[in-house]
């Protein structure tokens, strides 16, 4: 049987801080968060050959935004995340469109593994 010896040598620390950074880390960001829109997304609605958007995304006489957050829904409500995209897209004469949810391979922390992706429509006339 082995001993445990007190105090606890440095690699015992050492495992301990590696199981319980994360865990504390995780704890502090609990809200929904702005992050980096997909570039599938990104490249439909901002060609980079200076071409128009793709229309089944963009209505004609409207620009875009991309509104990409990071969530998780163990720890976030549907409407955290909703009122945050509506708080980003508020202005006079914009919507709002959601577009859907990825998990793999995203800029998403393991904590809020989810990104919800919106897109803002502004019209470019002055509605009125």
């Amino acid at each position: 049987m082995k001993r445990i010896s007190w105090p606890p040598t440095s690699s015992a620390i050492g495992l301990l801080f590696a199981i319980a950074a994360p865990v504390l880390l995780g704890a502090c960001a609990n809200e929904p968060f702005r992050t980096q829109a997909p570039k599938a997304l990104s490249e439909a609605v901002f060609p980079a050959d200076g071409s128009p958007p793709d229309p089944v995304l963009v209505p004609q006489g409207f620009q875009a935004r991309i509104i990409s957050l990071c969530y998780s829904r163990m720890i976030n409500e549907l409407s955290e995340v909703e009122s945050l995209a509506a708080k980003s897209c508020e202005a006079e004469g914009e919507r709002l469109e959601y577009r859907g949810d990825d998990r793999f391979l995203n800029t998403c922390p393991v904590f809020q593994p989810l990104r919800a992706n919106y897109l803002c429509f502004q019209p470019l006339t002055a509605p009125g």
